[in-house]
């Protein structure tokens, strides 16, 4: 992307966009979008059952994710391992930062211009942060990974092809590198959904690891090295 063209996304996709009634909007269209792809196979289930069989079975599928077990509990070490995830990428974007001579500092801070600046905005952040968690992993680890996972022998081919996508709907303007750790992170979100058989405890890990990178990694990373 050109630089003037990057700024000119910055000028229209600023803290007061994103974490506005814009951002809220936004996400209300996923979880809508994921709310009426569920009704309407409702509607051809019962309409046609046996010409929609296979549609009967990927909702029982996806059904089965919607269960919580030890939810506190879990809770507490999706905040734990939404720390451990973020500071191991920023210690590879300082690697990245030391292998291309670049200045620390502002690599880390290059996207800071998207983040929440005053207390409106954090509060809109964190209740858009809460329905993006639940709208996008509805979307893709459950309905999408879900309609994909028998395809293959194994169940990690099809996480390949929804993290590739998840990744590919996320590439903006924060570079290669961010494009890179939300592959990982889909992955790793695909992972807890196949071995916790819940969608409920990725979207805690999602929502977590999204407020850690916007209310705690960045006034961290700029007291630490400066």
């Amino acid at each position: 992307m050109k630089t003037e063209d990057k700024q000119a996304l910055i000028d229209r996709m600023g803290p007061d966009v994103i974490w506005g009634s814009a951002g809220y909007f936004q996400q209300l269209i996923f979880l809508t979008a994921a709310l009426t792809v569920w009704a309407v196979t409702a509607l051809l289930s019962a309409l046609n059952p046996v010409r929609f069989s296979s549609v009967i079975l990927w909702r029982e599928r996806v059904a089965e994710l919607f269960r919580l077990e030890h939810g506190g509990s879990y809770f507490f070490y999706a905040l734990v391992w939404a720390v451990l995830l973020s500071v191991l990428f920023l210690l590879l974007e300082l690697l990245i930062a030391l292998f291309r001579r670049e200045d620390p500092l502002r690599r880390l801070s290059r996207n800071d211009h998207l983040l929440p600046v005053n207390r409106k905005q954090r509060w809109m952040a964190a209740g858009i942060i809460i329905i993006g968690a639940f709208s996008e992993e509805l979307l893709f680890r459950a309905f999408l990974f879900r309609s994909l996972e028998n395809l293959w022998d194994h169940w990690f081919w099809a996480a390949l092809l929804v993290s590739a996508v998840f990744a590919l709907v996320h590439t903006n303007m924060q570079g290669l590198s961010a494009s890179l750790w939300i592959f990982i992170t889909s992955l790793l979100l695909v992972t807890v959904i196949v071995t916790t058989r819940s969608i409920l405890y990725a979207v805690m890990l999602h929502a977590a690891l999204n407020a850690v990178n916007i209310f705690l990694i960045p006034p961290v990373t700029r007291r630490w090295i400066e």
